[in-house]
């Protein structure tokens, strides 16, 4: 069997959300030894944009490409090794991970032009050799509070009328009239339409119907493009002429969506607007009322009481006075990369697992493999034998046969040494959704794949991170249920 290597996250049908902190493990089998640098994760959010426009130049079509792109984090770790060469010995290897995502991204995001993409990859680091690599997506979600945003919660009233044919035909007109009892909706949440649409004309209206529109507009090179699709849709039948067409409290849900504006990205902007039309039969256009409307991640505070639990959260923990964001350590013995340089070369000389290792920057912590920065909850039990710092005992992984209290990766541990997986990554503190803390009352919401379904990650020429990929890949988005 050839060398196969997995990401296996702990929480891979859920949103994570800025603060956070990413667990899982790397599985790996191999059938012979191998010679390696070692194997290592990364971590990587960004956004991408690509069209293309195409003119006529006298006998020839010319094609240009416009391309932006953003980093929001790009990290990378040896979970085993340490860029030196040396062997892995067959069999079955597993290797924990963890990363705390920084306080401020975008949410995970993906469009015809541009996308939204936050990703955990490992790979087996082979010289001369092209990598052994796995990559996975996570769904990554910004907060958007609609009670933060003015005049969402008030109502709002239309009125439009028009005439068909020309003057010297004129008929009677045909207008609508539109009530909507706020403009700030979550995920998950209905919106009750209220409307009149009159028909005074000498002609049938074919139908009336109402729609949610995502407006998409990605930036480039000091350009834009614009694309439009419909995310949830009604209709009702014709009007026959002299008549009306009464819409009294009729809902049209919100499906899973990014929210409005695609808050921390640059390149990707997001809006959404209701439209409300008639269809005259014939050579006519339409009456048009279109309103702009934001879907947030938190809803409205007069709308909490309608939501919820869901059911497969019945019984969830109620969130802490704060969240929980203290990063966790990854598994004892990980090559930790200096909190300076970002990206990580994993070729340079890296901090052993020593906690006394030479050139540790200051205030670096004595856990063998902590990440910079890793501050341990006081109150922590430690296990017997544990480097200081390191997790509680239930977490903890064994100690290495025939060295009593040593953590796997130890430097008594022989090379290759890959302890068992023992019950998961890292001990982490419990993903909360963290708008609960603001809102203690408020039941937790569910997290949904988006409405336009899987997107093909498929092997673009211009797109260098999804060609060892493949496959497909949904971002899941805050979802409420409300009664």
């Amino acid at each position: 069997m050839p060398t196969n290597i997995n990401v296996i996250l702990d929480h891979p049908d859920i949103v994570y959300f800025p603060g956070q902190t990413i667990t899982g493990r790397v599985n790996l089998t191999t059938t012979s030894p191998k010679n390696c640098r070692g194997v290592k994760v990364k971590f990587k959010g960004y956004s991408k944009v690509h069209w293309t426009e195409s003119k006529k130049q006298g006998d020839k079509h010319v094609t240009r490409h416009y391309r932006s792109s953003e980093s929001y984090y790009n990290t990378k770790y040896y979970v085993w090794g340490n860029g030196s060469e040396t062997n892995l010995p067959p069999g079955f290897h597993t290797f924990n991970f963890s990363f705390m995502l920084p306080p401020s991204l975008p949410s995970s995001f993906e469009s015809e032009h541009g996308k939204v993409r936050h990703e955990v990859s490992a790979a087996l680091d082979l010289p001369m050799a092209f990598d052994k690599e796995c990559k996975k997506f996570v769904s990554v979600s910004s907060l958007h509070d609609l009670n933060t945003i003015p005049g969402v919660n008030s109502p709002v009233q239309r009125n439009e009328t028009k005439h068909l044919c020309c003057w010297c035909c004129k008929s009677g007109p045909i207008s609508i009239v539109l009530n909507i009892d706020k403009t700030g909706f979550v995920s998950g949440e209905s919106m009750p339409i209220n409307a009149e649409c009159t028909n005074m004309s000498n002609r049938s209206m074919n139908k009336t119907k109402a729609k949610i529109v995502q407006k998409v507009t990605c930036y480039a090179e000091g350009k834009s493009k614009s694309s439009t699709r419909t995310v949830a849709s009604l209709e009702h039948p014709s009007i026959p002429w002299g008549e009306s067409d009464i819409w009294s409290g009729v809902l049209l849900k919100i499906p899973p969506l990014a929210p409005s504006e695609l808050p921390g990205c640059q390149n990707i902007i997001i809006k959404y607007t209701f439209e409300f039309s008639m269809d005259p039969s014939g050579m006519a256009f339409d009456l048009d009322v279109d309103l702009p409307i934001t879907i947030g991640t938190i809803p409205l505070r007069n709308a909490h009481q309608n939501i919820m639990v869901p059911p497969r959260r019945r019984g969830y923990p109620a969130p802490p006075a704060a969240v929980p964001t203290v990063p966790v350590a990854p598994p004892a013995g990980l090559v930790a990369p200096d909190p300076d340089s970002q990206p990580v070369d994993e070729k340079s000389p890296s901090y052993t697992s020593n906690p006394t290792a030479p050139g540790a920057p200051p205030g670096y912590p004595s856990a063998p493999g902590a990440q910079p920065g890793y501050n341990p909850s006081p109150s922590a039990s430690f296990a017997p034998g544990a480097p200081p710092g390191y997790p509680d005992a239930s977490g903890a992984p064994p100690a290495y046969p025939g060295t009593p209290g040593a953590p796997p990766g130890y430097p008594s541990a022989p090379p290759g040494y890959s302890p068992p997986h023992a019950g998961g990554a890292a001990p982490s503190a419990p993903l909360y959704f963290p708008g609960c803390v603001n809102y203690p009352d408020m039941p937790p919401p569910s997290y949904d794949e988006c409405v336009f379904g899987p997107h093909k990650i498929s092997n673009d020429s211009d797109d260098e991170d999804s060609d060892k990929t493949g496959g497909e890949f949904a971002p899941r988005y805050v979802t409420y249920g409300f009664m």
